[in-house]
């Protein structure tokens, strides 16, 4: 038997078709431990492919958290926004206000000022005319003063007069008592020489006649003085009528002279208070003045706050403005690397896709080398499916060195 195995053997050895079979066998061998080594290559290639896939998809997810976090900071800044409104409302409130203000107070201060020019301008009038009631009362009491002084005067002079005329009519009274003292004498004498000429009638006739002559003398004189007398004393008595009616007179203009005082008095009294309250005028319009004065300055201070408010109110504008299109420019930024990172997101599915597939070929490559089939087409499988895993990992080098600018594009953007 063994030697029947061994002529076998050697049989089939030295048979042509064996060696050709032995050959395709060894090649086969050959090929199948070529397409283990590349099976084992391709399938280290998809282990790296799956793990770069792996970090890929880290990556996307950090790049999520990454957008999310721009998505956050561009609500945040949406609301910084719209506090900023506020303010930038509040300011313009708080300016229309300013200038609301500004022009109440400065038609109050203008209302105000002409009030007080209208009160100084009513003041210095009646000062002037209180200086001029008071000058011509001056000059009446003045006027009045002499007139008075002449009625004193002419008073004095009529009562001089009244007295003159009393010291006349006692002198006339004495002279008339004389004359009727001589007038009774001179008639004692007649009635005593009468006697005696009847007593010595004839012898002194002559003397009779002369007697009755200086008789008749006497009573003519009698008679004149009497006349005399009673027009003397008509001329008193309207003296005296006069004397009481100048001294009348005289008390009336006294009255008068002592009234006109009292009423100068009483101007004088008055021109003091209107003095007094013309000074209180000037006090007060120099209070109000200072008062103005203040308000000029308040509104001059509240004109630099409100101008320091507009700037603030423009810078913060200008911020806004800034702010705004920073957050635009990250938003455009942000959006654009989301759309990369969705790109790239679903170049790394497609790839992964593509990954897959060619670990199904591979692995339905592994089950047909498990067949006899023709080592070429085994060759030309295994070659294509090479190429096919080298365009896909320089495609994933290429898409991770993409996704790898992109990140440090958004990390430039957020530190911007």
């Amino acid at each position: 038997m063994a030697a029947d195995v061994t002529v076998k053997k050697e049989a089939t050895l030295n048979n042509p078709c064996c060696k050709v079979w032995k050959e395709k066998c060894g090649k086969l061998e050959e090929g199948r431990k070529c397409l283990r080594q590349a099976v084992k290559l391709l399938t280290e290639q998809a282990d790296k492919f799956q793990a770069e896939i792996v970090s890929l998809n880290k990556a996307c997810e950090e790049e999520r958290v990454k957008v999310e976090a721009v998505k956050e900071g561009r609500e945040k800044e949406v609301a910084l926004r719209v506090t900023l409104e506020k303010e930038i409302s509040a300011l313009k409130s708080e300016v229309s206000t300013l200038h609301q203000k500004g022009n109440a107070f400065q038609e109050v201060e203008n209302t105000e000022v002409k009030l007080l020019q209208n009160e100084v301008f009513k003041g210095e009038k009646e000062i002037s005319r209180l200086k001029e009631l008071l000058e011509r009362e001056k000059l009446r009491a003045d006027s009045e003063k002499k007139n008075a002084e002449v009625e004193k005067k002419r008073a004095a002079d009529a009562w001089k007069h009244v007295k003159a005329e009393k010291e006349g009519k006692e002198k006339e009274a004495a002279l008339r008592v004389s004359l009727e003292n001589e007038i009774s004498a001179f008639k004692s004498e007649i009635s005593t020489s009468q006697l005696m000429g009847s007593m010595v009638a004839e012898d002194k006739n002559g003397e009779v006649k002369l007697l009755q002559d200086q008789v008749s003398k006497g009573e003519k004189e009698i008679s004149r003085l009497k006349e005399l007398h009673e027009r003397e004393k008509t001329r008193a008595d309207s003296e005296k009528k006069k004397a009481e009616v100048e001294k009348k007179r005289a008390a009336e203009a006294w009255q008068q002279v002592k009234a006109e005082k009292a009423k100068a008095d009483e101007e004088r009294k008055h021109a003091s208070s209107e003095q007094k309250k013309a000074e209180e005028y000037q006090l007060r319009l120099e209070a109000l003045m200072k008062e103005a004065g203040l308000a000029k300055s308040k509104l001059a201070s509240e004109t630099l706050k409100f101008e320091e408010a507009n700037k603030k109110f423009e810078a913060v504008k200008l911020k806004v403005a800034k702010e705004k299109k920073r957050a635009d420019s990250e938003m455009a930024k942000a959006e654009a690397h989301r759309k990369l990172a969705e790109a790239n997101r679903m170049k790394l599915v497609e790839e992964k896709s593509h990954t897959e597939n060619i670990c199904k070929q591979l692995e339905d490559v592994r089950k047909r080398i498990e067949k006899p089939q023709k080592a070429e087409e085994y060759q030309l499988q295994l070659e294509f499916l090479k190429k096919e895993a080298a365009e896909a990992k320089s495609k994933l080098v290429a898409e991770t060195l993409k996704l790898g600018d992109a990140n440090k594009m958004l990390e430039a953007g957020k530190k911007s």
